[in-house]
């Protein structure tokens, strides 16, 4: 009697075994078949993964059990999205989640007003002075950090070992590495004068689109 329940209880697992495989190469061959179906655009660069399913655009669980499906961004390379990490480059147009209902991609009709409003509040972060910059380094919102340390980097090129998650002993002394670049003379009058520059032209564009000096007045159609 022992043995035959061994022997049932050997025979179960690898059924069970049996199941999680197909189970899993049966999920690599849907992903597979819902990845084939994404329009091929081109210069434009795709970010495809699984996410926690949105009924609205979903049509419900897989097989009525799994609750999870498929989503992908669409973005231009050349941009900068505001909304990705410290090597995020690539503005996001467009979020597309897979309907297991129409098998196709739906269009997330509500993402682009979304990240307007999230880019906006992110995009403030980054102005300001490289003193602003660097004193929101130590602030308490891992965003403001994020974006700090980005807009910093995008105008200096440079990082000084700072990473904005890291545990606060790392940032401050990444931050004291920070410091005393700024107080090179020489940094100062190159980035300071640069950002000078950045800001004037910055008005001038605002002041050319209000008294719409832009326009072509002169009737050659240039």
């Amino acid at each position: 009697m022992i043995g035959l329940f061994g022997l049932l209880g050997g025979l179960f697992r690898r059924l069970l075994l049996l199941a999680v495989v197909l189970a899993a190469l049966g999920g690599v061959l849907y992903y597979s078949h819902a990845t084939s179906e994404l329009p091929g655009e081109p210069g434009v660069l795709r970010s495809t993964g699984i996410v926690r399913m949105t009924p609205s655009l979903s049509g419900g669980p897989l097989l009525g059990l799994i609750p999870y499906t498929f989503e992908t961004y669409t973005k231009l390379p050349e941009a900068h999205n505001w909304l990705l990490g410290p090597r995020g480059f690539g503005l996001v147009q467009a979020r597309y989640e897979w309907s297991h209902a129409e098998q196709r991609w739906m269009p997330d009709l509500d993402f682009a007003a979304r990240q307007a409003d999230q880019v906006a509040a992110r995009k403030s972060h980054a102005q300001g002075s490289i003193e602003d910059l660097l004193a929101r380094l130590s602030d308490a919102d891992p965003v403001v950090r994020e974006v700090a340390s980005k807009e910093l980097r995008i105008r200096t090129g440079e990082t000084h070992g700072y990473r904005y998650d890291a545990p606060e002993s790392e940032r401050e002394q990444a931050i004291a590495r920070w410091r005393a670049w700024w107080q090179d003379p020489g940094n100062k009058a190159r980035y300071g004068a640069r950002r000078a520059v950045e800001v004037v032209d910055e008005v001038l564009e605002v002041l050319r689109r209000a008294t719409g000096s832009d326009r072509d007045t002169s009737g050659t159609g240039r």
